[in-house]
Parts: structure tokens; C-alpha cells; sequence
């Protein structure tokens, strides 16, 4: 196996165990460890079910409504005052400008669940045996669990990537929350200072939006050095230089040049791994 093919092997299993670990808690976990399957009839176990996929729809489809009415810059006061600590142009600070968006999702959401058919919706096919044995778990927390677990997996889809992370731990945290008969306080863990205190370092404005522009032009030069030295392919349409091995030698032409790009080669190997993904398809 080529380098190339070990590197895209490495980038199909890491997305394949974040979309397996967003999936989580799935509907059979919810259904063993807070409604207690085991414990269940075999009709109320297939209710449990069958409640539970009722309400995972209704909520996939409240969510993709949602993201198509999400307003990136409504309640927002984002002013770049803060730096990352990557070493290449990061979209950190994007990350940071949409996490309003995805909150406004989550009050929302709050707010219309007493409004919103989908709770008696899924009740409406059950006995009133059933109905009655299925309100005495917290549903609105259940619903709370699966909306957060929906919002971490749309955010990963459009590739906010920390955002995606922290709507997982938040729906991770209230599926722990039930399985102790504690209620986790959501606003206060997606608070946007708590999580730039955990991930940036607030600074002024101008070296935060400076930090961004520096790395935009080393980037493209590197980029275009690299298109004129290193877009070549051998006989098996193979690049001839590894990414790891054309970052070494770009770094090292502008050093010569006495320019430094500010990268380190791990940071403009990921550059040139998805600029020639995207430019260079055969």
C-alpha cells in the first residue's frame, strides 16, 4: 500500500469512527438503559421501540427545517477577538461564528416542545396503558438527548467540526444525566465563553483577524509552488512526492528564499493532502 493510499485509508476509518461515535446513544441503548428493556413485556420492549424511532424522525426532520432557517449571524457578537492555537489556516473562528446558530436550534427547540404535536404524535398510536407507563419517563429529556445527538451529526455533515463535538458531549451528558435522575443544565455547558476558555485565547481584535490573514497568503503561495513542482504523477497515477515529502521541500525552498510560511510539515501536508483532492481528481 502506497502512502497516499495508507493516508486515505487512515481519513476513511477516523471519519467512519466519528460518524459511529455521533450516532450514539442509539435508539436501543435509550430503550435498554433508561426505559429498561430488560425489564419490559415483549409488547411494551417493540412500544419502547417503536416510540422512540417515531420520535427520532419527527426530530431528524425538525432539525434539517431548522438548519434550513439557521441564520449564521442573527444573535451573534462575534468580533474575532480570539486566536487558535493551530499552526495553518484553521477555521476555528468559523466554528466559533455559526455555535450561535446552533444554540438558537436548541432554544427553539426548548420553547416548541409544549407547543409542538411531537410528543402526542408519538403517543397517539399507543394504548392508554401504554401511554400512561411511557409518560412516567422523562420524555422531554429523552427528546433533548436525541435532538443534541441530531444536531452533532448535522454540524458534522457541514463540517464544523468542534461544533459537532460539543453537541455530542452535550447529548452524551444528559443520556448520563437520565441514567442517574440528573438534569443537566445545557445553556450553561454551551455558554460560548466556556468554550473558548477550554480551546482559544482571548486577545485583541486586530491580532485575531491578523492571525487569520497571515496564514491566507503563505498558503496560496505554497499551493501555487506546489502545483508548479509537485502535481506530477508517476505511470500508476501516483503522486511522485508524498504530501509529507513535498511540505519538507516547499518549507525548505522559501527558507532558502529567506521567507518563512509559518507551517510546520504535518500542518501544510493536511493543506496539500485536500488541495490535491480537490484539483487534481483523475
Amino acid at each position: 500500500m502506497s502512502y497516499e493510499e495508507d493516508e486515505m485509508r487512515q481519513y476513511e476509518l477516523l471519519d467512519t469512527a466519528f460518524k459511529n461515535n455521533l450516532a450514539m446513544p442509539t435508539i436501543d441503548m435509550i430503550a435498554s438503559q433508561i426505559f429498561l428493556q430488560k425489564s419490559c413485556s415483549e409488547v411494551q420492549s417493540q412500544n419502547n421501540l417503536y416510540f422512540l424511532s417515531k420520535v427520532e424522525i419527527a426530530i431528524y426532520d425538525y432539525v434539517y427545517h431548522a438548519y434550513t432557517q439557521l441564520d449564521y449571524k442573527a444573535d451573534n457578537d462575534f468580533d474575532h477577538r480570539f486566536q487558535c492555537e493551530c499552526d495553518y489556516d484553521c477555521e476555528c473562528s468559523l466554528n466559533m461564528f455559526a455555535m450561535s446558530a446552533f444554540k438558537n436550534i436548541h432554544r427553539k427547540f426548548a420553547s416548541d416542545i409544549d407547543t409542538n404535536p411531537l410528543l402526542n404524535d408519538a403517543l397517539d398510536e399507543n394504548k392508554i396503558e401504554e401511554r400512561a407507563r411511557l409518560l412516567n419517563y422523562d420524555l422531554v429529556e429523552i427528546f433533548r438527548v436525541i435532538l443534541h445527538r441530531q444536531l452533532a451529526i448535522l454540524a458534522y455533515d457541514i463540517g464544523f467540526y468542534h461544533i459537532s463535538c460539543k453537541q455530542h458531549e452535550v447529548a452524551m451528558l444528559i443520556y448520563g444525566g437520565l441514567n442517574i435522575t440528573t438534569k443537566i443544565d445545557v445553556e450553561q455547558y454551551l455558554r460560548e465563553d466556556e468554550v473558548l476558555s477550554r480551546n482559544y485565547k482571548t486577545i485583541g481584535a486586530k491580532g485575531g483577524a491578523q492571525k487569520g490573514a497571515n496564514y491566507s497568503k503563505p498558503k496560496e503561495k505554497a499551493l501555487e509552488y506546489h502545483d508548479q513542482h509537485f502535481s506530477k504523477k508517476n505511470e500508476d497515477g501516483k503522486f511522485i512526492y508524498s504530501n509529507d515529502k513535498a511540505s519538507e521541500k516547499i518549507i525548505d525552498h522559501f527558507k532558502q528564499e529567506k521567507e518563512d510560511l509559518g507551517y510546520e510539515v504535518r500542518s501544510l501536508s493536511k493543506h496539500i493532502s485536500l488541495h490535491r483532492k480537490q484539483q487534481f481528481k483523475d
